[in-house]
């Protein structure tokens, strides 16, 4: 006969709130294959369960959710990619600067990744930004004004006699270009 004691009730004030948490709704698996990706750097297996993980839940996400895993597949098989040619580029010694800049840029893609998905934002600028990191980049607008240009009205029609510049001399003199509404 012993008196069984009623289990303790939780206090109101030390349970979290529901919705409280970042990571209660459609984003955690998507975290999962980020943290997964990044845990692959010490256990290798890791990337292909993220991938799994990545193509299995890609059908039924949200619009905003399935850029988010297109990333991270894309992410998995160029970063195979690189490390394949990092590997092969090590027996002419530059390999290793290849292993470590393919180190560099995982790690990048997949914070980018998660700065992203904690902001509830579409991961497909992203993914322009990262994947081409040698790419040619557009002129900005009103850089053209703050340069020096030639004015074609201080030429000479002719060097020598109509000029009061000796021979020689006949480069136009550079001048700001007027400033453009």
């Amino acid at each position: 006969m012993t008196d069984a004691a009623p289990p303790p009730v939780p206090s109101p004030e030390l349970a979290p709130p529901p919705g409280v948490s970042p990571l209660s709704d459609e984003r955690q698996m998507a975290f999962v294959v980020y943290v997964c990706f990044l845990a692959a750097y010490a256990f290798p297996l890791l990337a292909l369960v993220g991938l799994v993980l990545a193509y299995i839940n890609r059908d039924a996400a949200p619009e905003w959710l399935k850029t988010h895993y297109t990333f991270q597949i894309r992410t998995f098989w160029i970063g195979l990619l690189y490390w394949l040619v990092s590997i092969v580029l090590c027996a002419v010694l530059i390999g290793l600067v290849c292993v470590v800049l393919t180190l560099v840029w995982g790690v990048l893609r997949c914070g980018l990744g998660l700065n992203r998905l904690m902001q509830r934002t579409v991961s497909s600028q992203a993914s322009r930004r990262i994947t081409f990191v040698f790419r040619r980049r557009a002129p900005r607008p009103g850089a053209r004004r703050a340069r020096l240009r030639r004015s074609p009205r201080a030429w000479p029609r002719s060097v020598g006699a109509s000029s009061s510049r000796p021979l020689g001399a006949g480069t136009p003199p550079l001048v700001r270009s007027r400033r453009v509404p």
